[in-house]
């Protein structure tokens, strides 16, 4: 090995340990090692900002380790890249940013797709400051400032001046201290929060709220249209007004020092590979997937959007527990935790095709690693239950399966719904109701000793759901955590519960054995758990209308 090679395998192994939380092995391929995606898009970052060469993010989910990767950056430049200048001029919306858009012709899904972060802040938060740190986020990344409107019969964006918004922003704040239960008003002022209707042509298209809940104790709550952004952007705006906010209390006359924003019209719809994506889902969606359904509930003939949350630790089984069965096995823990997703659905609907949706980052460009906008595409992930398998290669499926789309990820999920002209109803989504993501220690608690703050991550509810289930595994230390999000519409707090309890009882039994067959985990699963209401979702379901009627 070159000595140059040998530096470039030293950096990315210390590069890795930072980022991944463990040693690696520089002769293992990086997935086999349980290295998520995200974590992968976050090393891509890395690696860009160090060598100046651009990695694809699916090339590293292939058979690529530290070593073999050190090779590529010895032979790699830095190539060109196909992202242009994003100017005050109008550009039309891409495919994804055109699936946010149409929502606003329903009002209640669109205030669905409201996202955003909640924080308990305690210390001395000096409210000033607070806005000023505002702007300063809004004047460096254009996504905050940006308008969306029709122009000539089609929808089109425009950045906005940083004078043309200044006014506009503004902290709410509301003092529910004296309140006998302050963190329910929270609850209740958070739910409004949640509720509105962004006017998209009147950026900002978000809101934020501080709310004083005791001594130097604080809620403070951000929400936002989709359209303008992913929850990746959470981290980067909550790293970035940590460091705008130090700067500020310093008083020293030093900027934060913060990364470059690129100012970009991500053009994801024309891309070279194209073509080739679009084969492979054509190749999963030659017929429509089947119509799921987890609720014994009679599902509404208009899709409702009025949800909950449930949380749950799964406390009969630990990370440890599974990461054992998963280095077995040599797959990642979100492939893993997965394939126990599918057969629980499998289990609960009496179905073997299973289409669900997975998040899938989409941040390509490294230039975006440190941008606000939204860039997150949900795949269609289609996998068919053959009962006749052992768990072990079911697994494996899962697994071969989820690397495969996310190698085709750039193509907008929103064009599959042309392949076979899927019939969109009013009463569900068209591809799929069930969303599920594994996040690995996502939950934020930061203390910031010098100006005597700490910061902790917290769960409100919003009061709406996306889908019918929105299912999150996340690892936090070695317990692992679930967070539900279900239409109440189809699904009691009991329901969740019996839910995620089933979900656990799948994974002791991946655990002990994964040599068992599959149909003998699902008929044990379905009879122990859900088979007496298999009576109550006979003759249950409303016709449904499809959006032409």
């Amino acid at each position: 090995m070159k000595a140059s090679e040998m530096g470039i395998t030293e950096k990315l192994s210390s590069y890795c340990q930072d980022i991944l939380e463990f040693e690696v092995d520089t002769d293992i391929s990086l997935v086999s090692q349980g290295v998520t995606s995200m974590k992968l898009m976050q090393l891509v970052g890395k690696i860009y900002e160090e060598f100046n060469v651009i990695v694809d993010i699916t090339d590293l989910m292939e058979d690529v380790s530290v070593r073999t990767l050190a090779t590529l950056l010895c032979s790699e430049t830095s190539t060109d890249h196909d992202i242009e200048q994003q100017s005050a001029i109008e550009t039309p919306l891409n495919e994804i940013q055109r699936t946010f858009w149409d929502m606003q012709e329903y009002s209640e899904c669109k205030k669905a797709y409201n996202e955003g972060v909640s924080h308990l802040v305690c210390g001395d938060l000096d409210l000033d400051l607070c806005k000023q740190v505002l702007i300063r986020l809004v004047e460096r990344q254009p996504e905050l400032r940006t308008a969306y409107y029709v122009s000539e019969a089609k929808p089109v964006q425009r950045v906005l001046e940083m004078a043309d918004v200044q006014d506009k922003l503004n902290i709410e704040f509301a003092d529910f201290s004296g309140e006998s239960e302050p963190m329910q008003a929270v609850e209740q002022a958070h739910r409004a929060l949640y509720a509105t209707e962004f006017d998209l042509s009147q950026p900002p298209n978000f809101r934020v709220a501080m709310w004083r809940v005791g001594p130097k104790k604080w809620v403070v709550s951000w929400v936002v249209f989709h359209i303008v952004t992913d929850w990746w952007a959470v981290d980067i705006l909550r790293k970035e007004a940590a460091l705008i906010y130090s700067a500020l209390i310093k008083q020293d006359g030093r900027e934060a020092k913060l990364s470059t924003v690129t100012p970009i019209n991500y053009n994801i719809d024309c891309y070279g590979e194209r073509e080739r994506d679009e084969a492979f889902w054509q190749s999963r969606f030659e017929a429509a997937p089947a119509e799921v359904d987890l609720s014994t509930s009679r599902r509404p003939p208009i899709k409702s959007y009025k949800g909950d949350v449930h949380l749950f630790e799964l406390t009969q089984i630990s990370y440890a527990d599974l990461n054992h069965v998963r280095e077995t096995l040599s797959v990642t823990m979100s492939s893993f935790v997965f394939s126990a997703f599918n057969i629980l659905t499998s289990a609960m609907s009496d179905e073997t095709d299973i289409t669900t949706g997975v998040p899938f980052l989409n941040r390509y460009q490294p230039e975006v690693q440190n941008a606000v906008g939204i860039f997150v595409n949900s795949l269609p992930i289609r996998i068919g239950v053959d009962k006749n398998s052992h768990v072990n290669d079911f697994v494996l499926s899962c697994h071969k399966e989820l690397l495969l789309a996310y190698k085709h990820g750039r193509y907008p999920a929103r064009s599959i719904l042309s392949f076979q002209n899927i019939k969109t109803k009013l009463s569900r989504s068209p591809l799929y109701e069930q969303l599920f993501t594994y996040y690995d220690n996502t939950i934020v608690e930061s203390e910031y000793a010098e100006f005597g703050i700490t910061v902790k991550e917290i769960e409100i509810p919003r009061g709406t759901c996306k889908y019918d289930i929105a299912f999150f595994v996340t690892k936090q230390g070695n317990a692992l955590h679930t967070k539900i999000e279900y239409t109440k519409a189809l699904f009691s707090e009991d329901d969740i519960t019996n839910m995620v309890n089933a979900y656990q009882e799948i994974l002791v039994r991946i655990r002990e054995s994964q040599a068992q067959p599959v149909g003998d985990l699902i008929s044990d699963i379905r009879a122990q758990y859900f088979l007496n209401n298999v009576d109550e979702i006979e003759h249950s379901q409303s016709p449904a209308l499809s959006v032409a009627e």
